[in-house]
C-alpha cells in the first residue's frame, strides 16, 4: 500500500475514549476483534485513516454522511462524519455514540460503535457496517430486498425493538425509512441516534429544542419543535412499504 500521510487523529484522544468505554463496560474488545481483526488502538486509527482515503459515500442526510471502503478489514466497518455547519443539530457526536451504545446494551439491533472522536476533518465515529440496506434504498431498488422477506413479521419485530428501546428510557425521534435497515436475515436494524433522547414513560413528550443553522447570519439559532413520534413513524413506514406485503 502507498505511504500514507501522518494521521490527523490524536492517538491519546482515541485511547482515552476507549478507556472510558472499557471502564463503563460498554466497549466490548472481543467484538472489536471480530470487526477489525485486532485489539490495538493503532489498528483502529489505521482503519479510520484508510477509510478517509478510500472512502465511498453510501448515504447522506442533513447533518452527516456515511462512508465505506472495501478490503479486509474495512468491509466490516463504516465511518459517519458530521458535516460542517449541519442544518439541524440535536446531539453531538459523543451523545449520539452514547445513545447507540445504550440502545445496543438494551437489546436493540443497531451498529456497534467503535470510536467517536474529533479530528481536524471534523467530528466522526467509526462503527460496525451492517450487511443490509435501508428501507429507503430498497424502495428505490426492490432487488436489494433479501429473499424470504415477510412484511408482517418484519414490522412486528420492529415494533418489539422500539418497545425495548422505550422501556430502557430511549426515544429515537427520527424513525424515517432512511434510518431503518433490513439486514440479510430480514431483521430490522435501527440507525442514526442523532435526534435520540432519554425519557421516562408517560412523562415523555416529543417536543424539544434544536439548533438550526441560519444561512444568512452563519450562526445557529435555538428553536422549539416537535420530533417524530416513534410509534406513529412505524405506521408511516408500514404505508411506505406496503408494496412489499
Amino acid at each position: 500500500m502507498n505511504e500514507r500521510e501522518p494521521s490527523s487523529i490524536k492517538p491519546e484522544t482515541v485511547l482515552n475514549n476507549i478507556e472510558v468505554q472499557k471502564q463503563s463496560q460498554t466497549f466490548k474488545l472481543e467484538k472489536v476483534q471480530k470487526i477489525v481483526e485486532s485489539k490495538e488502538t493503532e489498528d483502529l486509527l489505521y482503519c479510520l485513516d484508510v477509510l478517509e482515503i478510500r472512502a465511498v459515500s453510501i448515504g447522506e442526510g442533513d447533518s452527516a454522511e456515511v462512508f465505506v471502503a472495501e478490503g479486509t478489514p474495512f468491509e466490516k466497518v463504516c465511518l459517519k462524519r458530521i458535516k460542517k455547519n449541519p442544518r439541524v443539530v440535536c446531539n453531538d457526536i459523543d451523545e449520539e455514540n452514547d445513545f447507540q451504545i445504550k440502545a445496543q446494551e438494551a437489546g436493540v439491533r443497531t451498529p456497534l460503535p467503535l470510536i467517536s472522536l474529533q479530528t481536524d476533518r471534523g467530528p466522526c465515529f467509526l462503527m460496525e457496517r451492517i450487511d443490509g440496506h435501508s428501507m429507503k434504498d430498497i424502495i428505490k431498488n426492490p432487488e436489494l430486498l433479501p429473499k424470504g422477506f415477510k412484511y408482517d413479521t418484519f414490522f412486528k419485530l420492529l415494533e418489539e425493538q422500539v418497545s425495548i428501546m422505550h422501556k430502557s428510557g430511549l426515544y429515537h425521534r427520527d424513525l424515517h425509512f432512511g434510518n431503518v435497515m433490513i439486514n440479510k436475515e430480514n431483521l430490522p436494524v435501527i440507525i442514526d441516534f442523532g435526534s435520540a433522547v432519554s425519557g421516562s414513560g408517560s412523562d415523555f413528550t416529543y417536543e424539544g429544542e434544536v439548533l438550526v443553522y441560519n444561512e444568512r447570519s452563519h450562526r445557529y439559532e435555538q428553536k422549539s419543535g416537535t420530533f417524530k413520534d416513534d410509534l406513529k413513524s412505524i405506521s408511516e413506514l408500514k404505508e411506505q412499504f406496503i408494496g412489499f406485503k
